[in-house]
């Protein structure tokens, strides 16, 4: 009985060093090798050791909240979080409430047509982080609703 190769339809002859499967003799100039497998080392191409590595969707940053969302969900996400922020915003003091966060003005699509999300992510992050209010003790930065929570127990540092 013949060895197939599924992939390529080998039959019977040399042997094939990907598949470790006999082929044809014409099919020999594919550069095929007449030695079996176990004679000739299987280069590390062929069979990798690990997975290659697994590519994640891209992600768009929230340019409100600083949060990860995938492309498609982005645009339901922005809305509802400026919605939220509003309600936010409105609960705070006077003194601690903010001007409605501006989308940052980005060129999202490069010269070859693609899309160019690391620039719009890092535009988002800093518009993101332009959000947090620094303590007048500590200097660290919040979001406006934590701030008045760590003011509560935030006290200057005392001189040794």
């Amino acid at each position: 009985m013949a060895l197939r190769c599924t992939k390529h339809n080998c039959k019977h002859g040399a042997w094939h060093m990907a598949c470790n499967r006999k082929i044809l003799p014409e099919q020999q100039h594919l550069g095929y090798t007449e030695s079996p497998p176990d004679r000739q080392p299987i280069p590390p191409d062929v069979f990798p050791l690990r997975p290659a590595m697994i590519r994640r969707p891209p992600t768009i940053i929230c340019y409100i909240c600083g949060r990860e969302y995938g492309t498609k969900s982005i645009a339901i996400h922005e809305p509802q979080c400026l919605k939220k922020w509003h309600n936010k915003n409105n609960l705070l003091p006077k003194e601690l409430r903010r001007s409605e966060p501006k989308k940052p003005e980005v060129r999202t699509i490069t010269a070859k047509g693609f899309y160019d999300l690391d620039a719009l992510n890092e535009a988002a992050w800093t518009s993101a982080l332009s959000q947090l209010v620094p303590c007048n003790i500590c200097g660290r930065t919040f979001l406006p609703d934590r701030l008045i929570v760590h003011q509560r127990s935030c006290k200057p540092k005392v001189a040794k």
